[in-house]
């Protein structure tokens, strides 16, 4: 997961948030952890192999939008 994210926004920093792990790049970008999920929260079943695909589509996708505020 860090090293998808890594690779989706390069010029990101990582720094603890909440208590939770957290990518940022004008702003927070994502925060992962393993935990029940919360409103708002993306949820992936654990049972499943990580959809990597779409954690960098996401990733890029908040790299944009914090580029735009």
């Amino acid at each position: 997961m860090r090293l998808t994210i890594k690779k989706a926004a390069p010029k990101a920093t990582e720094k603890i948030s909440y208590g939770i792990p957290t990518f940022a790049s004008q702003g927070n970008l994502v925060h992962f952890a393993a935990f029940k999920g919360a409103k708002g929260s993306v949820q992936f079943p654990l049972d499943e192999p990580l959809p990597l695909t779409l954690v960098t589509r996401i990733v890029k996708f908040r790299v944009k939008q914090n580029l735009n505020k």
